[in-house]
């Protein structure tokens, strides 16, 4: 299994930069003409981070920091620190999500990180093991995400690959974008040549 991982993310590697060039064709002439500047949706979007205590992401993501020490581990809405320990690291996607509902019905109406496990899980949205017991944590599928838009109202649509002039156009007509990166991107870090994982 973690052959096939190994070569979809090298195939992506390869790949990934062609389709991105080939579609960039499209996206440089409908932003052709486009003045410089800053370019932003219109919309309130409130910060959601996966992890409770905001000041703890660095330690969480850099130096391993144990979820069962988070001080407002509540605020995910479980039951117990051991269900916020094990998700809080598994939310991103759903971070995002939580986010744009948000945006859209306006923070009072969105459900909890928690709850969107809860729903995310009946769709049969995550994979924790394959049919022979084997841990494989593959992360959320789009599929799910979509049918978890769907259910607040929302359209998603997912790419397998988002450029950035891609990401630029989509803003630019007043789409909120969300993308797969590393959890370093925006860190004044060399970056890695990891792909994905946030």
């Amino acid at each position: 299994m973690a052959l096939g991982k190994g070569l979809k993310a090298e195939g992506h590697r390869c790949v990934d930069p062609i389709v991105a060039w080939w579609r960039g064709r499209g996206y440089r002439m409908a932003l052709k003409g486009l003045a410089d500047g800053e370019y932003m949706v219109k919309m309130d979007v409130p910060y959601v981070p996966q992890f409770a205590s905001r000041e703890l992401i660095y330690d969480y993501i850099h130096l391993n920091y144990d979820g069962k020490n988070d001080p407002k581990w509540e605020s995910f809405g479980s039951e117990n620190v051991e269900d916020y320990a094990f998700w809080s690291h598994r939310v991103c996607a759903l971070a995002c999500l939580k986010m744009a509902i948000g945006a859209y019905r306006g923070d009072t109406s969105s459900p909890s990180l928690w709850e969107l496990v809860q729903e995310g899980l009946e769709m049969g949205g995550y994979r924790l093991r394959d049919e022979e017991g084997n841990w494989i944590d593959e992360g959320w599928y789009v599929a799910a995400q979509v049918k978890l838009a769907e259910k607040y109202g929302l359209k998603m649509i997912g790419h397998p690959y988002a450029s950035p002039l891609g990401i630029c156009q989509a803003i630019r007509d007043g789409y909120l974008v969300a993308a797969t990166v590393t959890p370093e991107l925006g860190e004044r870090v060399p970056q890695s040549r990891r792909y994905g994982g946030h």
